[in-house]
């Protein structure tokens, strides 16, 4: 297994790389990182994730910046679809609706994790208060489309 600061390096790497690859390939392997990082994060099934590694994810990714990166694209991951389009019949590809659902996952459990008196997921957002600027901008634009 990729040691936690390569899951994500890795991760941060692809969301780095989306604006200049091709849509569907750098997609593809946001998509890849994000399957692989609900893996480590909830375990895969028949074992448990090592809760050291999922902290140690949750410190590495704060301190890369990757929240930033997951609030920032999401209109990139399918979550740009407004209310008519929704309402049009439109359909989401099963492997956007599957990269929601880990995306998710992976936001519930990071957002979890708890270092000493304080859930670092959460601090880094209260210190960093642009990324829910952006998510009431967005949220006002996704939902009035």
């Amino acid at each position: 297994m990729a040691s936690t600061a390569g899951v994500v390096l890795s991760i941060k790497d692809s969301f780095l790389a989306l604006p200049t690859k091709t849509g569907d390939r750098a997609l593809e392997e946001v998509e890849k990182d994000i399957s692989s990082l609900r893996q480590v994060l909830s375990g895969d099934g028949e074992a448990g994730a090592n809760q050291e590694q999922v902290l140690q994810i949750a410190l590495e990714i704060c301190k890369e910046g990757v929240l930033s990166l997951f609030v920032q694209n999401l209109p990139s991951l399918g979550w740009g679809m407004g209310w008519s389009e929704y309402y049009s019949g439109t359909e989401l590809a099963s492997s956007e609706l599957q990269v929601r659902k880990d995306l998710v996952i992976c936001w519930c459990i990071l957002l979890g994790q708890k270092v000493d008196e304080n859930y670092c997921c959460v601090k880094y957002i209260e210190d960093h208060v642009e990324l829910l600027d952006f998510l009431v901008v967005w949220q006002v634009i996704y939902f009035s489309s």
